[in-house]
């Protein structure tokens, strides 16, 4: 989501130097970047927000554990699953598209794992879905990031 904003700020950016001239171009990269810091900033809301909310949808990113590794879901699209368990205790499960994305190779509880993806509450903590790319572009992408790798 931020390499899409940063891809677009630079476009007006350039846009804007063909149209004013080179002459403002350091200008133009100033404010560019001034706005990209602050709307990263702002950021997807944290999991431990959504959850107390009892969020239904929302876009949220982060770090978490995997507290345990559950079967794939095989009804319907095939879903790699687990769990997640956030610093402040809350669980999560992660439902991952292996249609559209990768397995998470070599996972194993007690991992650290980044996560963007929709989450959606439930009375047993909630779900996160759409860990990857949205084919349609109709949500935002998520990923999973482990190991050095960016799974999505």
């Amino acid at each position: 989501m931020l390499k899409n904003l940063i891809a677009a700020v630079a476009a007006l950016v350039v846009g804007y130097c063909i149209w004013r001239g080179p002459e403002q171009a350091p200008r133009a990269v100033a404010q560019a970047a001034a706005s990209t810091v602050t709307a990263a900033a702002a950021g997807a809301p944290s999991l431990e927000r959504a959850i107390a909310a009892h969020a239904r949808g929302a876009h949220v990113e982060g770090l978490a554990r995997v507290s345990k590794l559950l079967p794939d879901d095989t009804r319907g699209v095939r879903h790699q699953r687990f769990l997640l368990r956030t610093d402040a205790g809350s669980s999560v499960l992660v439902a991952h598209n292996l249609r559209i994305a990768p397995r998470v190779t070599r996972l194993k509880a007690g991992a650290q794992v980044g996560f963007s993806g929709e989450y959606v509450w439930d009375e047993r903590g909630g779900v996160i879905h759409w860990t990857h790319r949205d084919p349609a572009h109709r949500h935002a992408e998520g990923y999973i990031r482990y190991d050095g790798r960016v799974y999505r």
